[in-house]
């Protein structure tokens, strides 16, 4: 019996400990310049996790030490009622915004420019961005406005759509106050 408990303890051991490893491995090393987080992805990529800002001007960086940034990862700005300005105009090699990234930014207001290299824009990015006014594509590289995209911003009352886009998805302009949109 107690070569039994040995063998089990033994084994533990090794499964927590390899679990651990594995846990190191996967989780990004996480660093901050001009009140932005962000994580090198790649040998010249970075995806950006945040702000610890309260800035109302939120402009995307283009890079941060050489590393560009083509990510915004999920929920990165979640919630940030600070924002009132969103521009991408320094962020040429921004590829994807990820699902809920700006979702309830509540006090993001004006025209919001997407443009760049920008290719994919995830599920509720903007949903719940209750004060922005208008949204006008740069991008042609975008063929899909995403699920819930920009669903119950209230006050949203004109999309220019990409001129390659290929599908608006379920509820993307939901709940908006869009009368009429013009297709490419």
């Amino acid at each position: 019996m107690k070569k039994y408990h040995k063998i089990c303890a033994i084994i533990l051991a090794v499964v927590l400990l390899s679990m651990l490893v594995c846990v190191s491995f996967n989780a990004a090393t996480i660093f901050k310049q001009d009140g932005f987080l962000y994580a090198y992805t790649a040998s010249t990529k970075a995806d950006l996790y945040g702000r610890e800002t309260t800035d109302p001007d939120l402009v995307i960086p283009k890079e941060f030490n050489e590393h560009y940034i083509t990510n915004i990862v999920d929920s990165a700005f979640m919630g940030d009622e600070n924002i009132q300005t969103l521009s991408f105009s320094k962020a040429i090699l921004l590829e994807r915004i990820g699902y809920y990234a700006f979702s309830n930014c509540v006090n993001l207001s004006g025209t919001m420019y997407i443009s760049g290299r920008l290719s994919e824009i995830g599920t509720s990015a903007f949903q719940g961005c209750s004060s922005l006014e208008s949204v006008i594509y740069r991008s042609n590289l975008i063929t899909v406005v995403s699920d819930q995209c920009f669903y119950n911003c209230t006050s949203l009352s004109y999309v220019e759509l990409p001129e390659k886009l290929m599908l608006i998805d379920k509820d993307a302009l939901a709940n908006t106050a869009i009368k009429e949109i013009p297709i490419p």
